[in-house]
């Protein structure tokens, strides 16, 4: 859901508004920190299997408002991404998406791996591990529970801002429920809390399916 909304900013934005790619980009990543936003703030406060299923109202919820935007989202026929453009450069070519999807990946993997070793990463740490805990530590946990499912709706939109010009069409078939599954599934398998451990879950699933 949170990927869709990267996706579809970065369409809206390029498409009907004529926005620059570069321009849009960042948009699409606070776009979807603030739908997580809203939708963690009630969902945060319960625990475990429930946060699941609460959580999942967002991929019906967004879905279902992207398939009812008519002309604004193009609804089931679908909305037109025109691919980046930096100055003279055009990715138009899978080599050219390559590259650019590897820059961006590389430089969110540097910021996730100094985010762990920061104060706020390690109070995300001591949350994950026993919430109870950390709470008579003094550590917020609502707080940076919330603050922890922005960040992770962010980068999701990020992901979405690179998708939606390499697909070039978006409709919402793209972003089903069963995609949803795939995502948990690279990080189950990758391993939980670990940022290289994700690669290894993406690679397996990808041989897989493929």
């Amino acid at each position: 859901a949170f990927v869709a909304v990267g996706a579809y900013t970065v369409a809206m934005l390029t498409h009907h508004l004529g926005w620059a790619y570069i321009a849009a980009f960042p948009c699409a990543i606070i776009a979807s920190a603030l739908v997580g936003l809203v939708f963690g703030l009630p969902a945060l406060r319960i625990r475990g299997f429930y946060i699941a299923l609460s959580t999942m109202a967002a991929q019906f919820i967004i879905i279902w408002l992207i398939s009812s935007g008519g002309n604004i989202t193009g609804g089931f026929i679908g909305l037109a991404v025109p691919p980046p453009q930096f100055g003279n450069i055009v990715i138009n070519t899978e080599k050219a998406f390559f590259y650019l999807i590897m820059v961006v990946m590389v430089l969110m993997t540097f910021l996730s791996k100094n985010l762990v070793r920061m104060k706020l990463g390690r109070a995300f740490i001591a949350v994950r591990d026993n919430d109870t805990a950390a709470q008579f530590m003094g550590i917020n946990v609502f707080y940076y529970k919330l603050l922890a499912f922005m960040i992770a709706s962010a980068c999701a939109g990020a992901a979405g801002a690179l998708y939606a010009p390499y697909l070039g069409m978006l409709t919402p078939g793209h972003f089903s429920f069963e995609e949803s599954i795939w995502y948990l599934g690279y990080i189950i398998v990758g391993g939980m809390g670990s940022i290289t451990g994700v690669y290894f879950g993406v690679i397996f699933f990808v041989i897989l399916k493929y």
